[in-house]
Parts: C-alpha cells; structure tokens; sequence
C-alpha cells in the first residue's frame, strides 16, 4: 500500500509503504489549481504526458494530513479504517 501525505502548513511531503515512514521531503511551489483531482498522468507545458503504465486499485483522499498513526491504521484495517473518513474515495477495477 503506497500512502502519500502532504501538509500545506509545514510544506513538506511524506510517503509510506505499507504503513512505514519511507521519506519527508519539503516541496517547493505547489501550484493551486481549480480543476479536478488527476491520477496516472503528469500535466507539462499544458500537455498530459508520462502516463502511469501499471494499475491503480483503491485511492481515497482526505481533507488533512495523515499523521504515522493515522497511516498504520489505514495500513493494519487492509486500506478501510483511518480512523478518520476520507472526503472521497474510488474503487478501481
């Protein structure tokens, strides 16, 4: 399970693999947008390109940052209990 977490506050990243820590990076220059959420593909010069070439199963979003709690949990409950609901989810086939 790949988790991704990203606080605005502190401006830093952090992304998990199967519930453990792997890395917290800061970002710089987030953007903000208007348009709607996109997975599997990157937006370059007002071009989608570099399309994901594998599967996407399960991908909830939340209105906060995860903390490594949070993230465990999510991990131990097989993706289904956070302990706090998602705002929106989709189940891929």
């Amino acid at each position: 399970m790949l988790t991704g977490s990203y606080d605005a506050g502190s401006k830093k990243i952090t992304l998990y693999v199967n519930g453990v820590l792997q890395q917290t990076t800061a970002v710089q220059g987030v953007w903000q947008t208007t348009g709607g959420l996109q997975l599997g593909r990157v937006r370059y010069k007002n071009t989608w390109s570099d399309f994901w070439d594998g599967a996407i199963s399960d991908v909830q979003v939340w209105d906060q940052a995860l903390p490594a709690t949070a993230v465990a949990r999510l991990n131990g409950s097989g993706g289904t209990d956070a302990g706090t609901a998602a705002k929106r989810s989709w189940l891929l086939p």
